[in-house]
């Protein structure tokens, strides 16, 4: 407000908007940052009091989450943290456009940049996404990663043809095996 004709001191802050218009769009801006907005009504110099905005910007999508831990039934998705973002959202699925989220894990809440993701099923491929979140809202959907878990368990091997030497070691296929690894010690600790 100037009642006496003097000039209101309107702060420090750049200018980036000075015309008649009822709207303006900031352009140029960076991602997951607040900026802080004073607007003034102005007539010949003369300008009502500012009143302020905080706008936060949209954070930029995460990575593409990496598997780690990867058992049959299980896996932690990972990705980096995405400046100004307060939490991530993950989505996981077996349909490759993600159409259809596993049970709980349809926009799941994380606080922190890996999530634990159980109750799969074993040789299987699943897709993962994520999204960085703001107060600003949600970025878009990182791109996505595929994921396939662990084989199965072989049933407990068995063996014959056992000499003083030698013996063969049988187990049952496991679907989904590219191979098998057998591991042997005469130590039951191994």
């Amino acid at each position: 407000y100037n009642p006496g004709g003097t000039p209101v001191n309107t702060g420090a802050g750049t200018v980036i908007y000075r015309a008649g218009g009822t709207n303006h769009t900031d352009s140029g801006l960076t991602p997951g940052t607040t900026y802080h907005y004073k607007l003034y009504a102005e007539n010949w110099s003369y300008y009502s009091p500012g009143v302020t905005t905080n706008i936060p910007t949209v954070p930029n999508a995460p990575n593409a989450p990496s598997g780690s831990d990867v058992a049959a039934t299980s896996f932690t998705a990972n990705w980096a943290a995405v400046t100004g973002a307060s939490d991530y959202r993950l989505d996981v699925s077996t349909a490759t456009n993600i159409s259809a989220n596993l049970s709980g894990y349809n926009n799941l809440t994380v606080a922190g940049t890996n999530q634990a993701i159980t109750g799969l099923t074993a040789n299987t491929t699943y897709y993962v996404r994520g999204r960085a979140v703001s107060s600003g809202g949600a970025s878009a959907n990182s791109a996505t990663r595929t994921q396939l878990t662990a084989p199965a368990a072989p049933a407990q091997p068995t063996a014959s043809s056992v000499l003083a030497t030698s013996f063969t070691a049988n187990w049952s296929a496991v679907s989904g095996a590219a191979s098998y690894r057998l591991d042997v010690d005469d130590n039951a600790d191994f």
